[in-house]
């Protein structure tokens, strides 16, 4: 058999989970980068920032930067190959987080942190396409669930680290960057090593010594009674490639545009939440280490709502109670605006708050496989990458701004408005969702089965599909 039909089916050997493993590390990275910048502006010294403004704009250049990169670099990766773009990029990134650490003032702070978002936000959907081309189909669910965990544990991390590094250090800004930047290089040393080139990318683009690297492949991954001169007719993503056509027919427009807004829309909610909170609970507490240990708590809660999602979903359909716990969600939040002084009750509501909300935001994402056809999927999540990507931009300076004239702690009760919005797209999303017929996923070693999604029969398990997915995002 080819190599793609033996991937597909075979059982996943330890290379593949070393890849796999390895492209989950990097992924922590953007988690971390997202949440750092947040944690450390209490610490920032006097005059290095002038306003609340200069602190949204600083907040939201990290994002910014990797916006631009999803929409400018990540299609590199269609060009030379999935395996050196993120050593590029993740190499790009430590240099990016050192630089952040050598920075003497706003301006300089403010380019270098646009730099390292710029291969964030590209490698992201390189790391993704590399996990769903070395997975097995039996298993490629299960890798999504543990792969959309990745992001929520690097902002735990970013939390964790940034209160042990500011005790070890006397608070100096400048250790949180120095340790990604060693992080970055680590990620990279590791990658060199351990992460292959896809085989689909092989097959498909026919680079220079095209046999030779794909032999080399074959080799790293120890796959058995592989035919290595075998092609396949045409691979699956190659034939079912498509653009935008596939996205404005009239069964997958209004879905479409719920993916990809309401996802975004939610996106918003996440980074307006997530990054002003330290800077929040420290200046209400008079406290820098209070924001970071609440900072820590909110990531805590995200990564349980990623765990949550992948165990829920073993058994139940998390589709069905996506708006339910968006609403949850906007209600936790608003919880923390009124209960803010009693500490006790307020952390708990801001866990609770980031666990449905990363409960929420996994499942725009999530539909995808089943709401579009294969041809169109491709396309609906780059869109939605950059669209949130720029929201993700827009929320901690719209933020900044509007703590000018009002007080701090109602910006948690406003998240609840693009929630509650967000709810009503996980509302719509289930009532299609009804509609259509999983794929039936064999057990390794059998013959694919692929059903494709029809309109007027029952029975969505969607736990039993494998997916195509980008997570993100955020």
């Amino acid at each position: 058999m080819d190599v793609l039909t033996a991937i597909r089916t075979s059982k996943m050997g330890r290379a593949q989970t070393a890849a796999i493993a390895c492209a989950f590390f990097a992924l922590t990275i953007d988690g971390f980068d997202v949440f750092v910048m947040g944690f450390l502006v209490p610490y920032l010294p006097d005059g290095f920032v002038e306003n609340d403004t200069q602190r949204g704009l600083l907040l939201s250049a990290g994002v910014f930067g990797m916006a631009a990169g999803a929409l400018l670099l990540a299609p590199l990766a269609d060009r030379v190959g999935r395996r050196r773009v993120i050593l590029t990029l993740t190499s790009s990134a430590a240099l990016g987080m050192l630089l952040c650490g050598l920075c003497a003032d706003y301006t300089q702070l403010f380019v270098a942190r646009v730099f390292t978002g710029l291969s964030i936000g590209a490698m992201a959907p390189a790391l993704t396409l590399l996990v769903q081309e070395l997975s097995n189909d039996r298993r490629r669910t299960s890798v999504f669930g543990l792969f959309t965990i990745a992001w929520p544990v690097g902002t735990l991390l970013s939390g964790l680290f940034s209160v042990g590094l500011m005790d070890r250090f006397d608070d100096n800004w400048r250790a949180m960057f120095f340790f990604g930047a060693a992080l970055g290089a680590l990620c990279a040393l590791i990658s060199f090593f351990t992460l292959p080139e896809s085989p689909e990318f092989l097959l498909a683009r026919r680079p220079d010594r095209f046999q030779e690297r794909l032999d080399a492949v074959i080799d790293k991954l120890r796959l058995a009674g592989v035919d290595r001169l075998a092609r396949p007719a045409v691979s699956e993503k190659q034939a079912d490639a498509g653009g935008v056509r596939g996205l404005l027919g009239p069964t997958t427009r209004g879905p479409a545009l719920v993916v990809v807004f309401l996802y975004s829309v939610t996106v918003f909610a996440v980074y307006w939440v997530t990054t002003w909170t330290p800077q929040i609970v420290a200046e209400e507490s008079g406290s820098a280490h209070a924001g970071s240990v609440a900072g820590t708590i909110l990531g805590l809660g995200t990564v349980t709502g990623a765990v949550v999602f992948a165990l829920y979903s073993v058994r139940f359909s998390p589709f069905k109670v996506h708006g339910l716990v968006l609403v949850l969600s906007a209600a936790s939040f608003i919880g923390v605006t009124l209960t803010f002084q009693a500490a006790g009750a307020a952390l708990v509501l801001t866990a609770l708050g980031g666990l449905f909300l990363q409960f929420g935001i996994i499942g725009f994402p999530a539909t995808v496989v089943y709401l579009f056809p294969v041809r169109s999927r491709v396309t609906v999540l780059g869109a939605q990458n950059f669209v949130s990507r720029t929201f993700g931009v827009l929320a901690p300076a719209a933020a900044g701004a509007l703590l000018s004239f009002m007080r701090p702690t109602t910006l948690f009760a406003l998240a609840a408005v693009p929630i509650t919005l967000a709810s009503l797209g996980g509302l719509y999303l289930w009532s299609r969702m009804k509609r259509l017929v999983p794929r039936e996923v064999p057990a390794e070693g059998a013959a694919v089965v692929d059903a494709a999604p029809a309109r007027g029969r029952t029975g969505a398990q969607v736990d039993k599909a494998a997916t195509d997915l980008d997570p993100a995002a955020g």
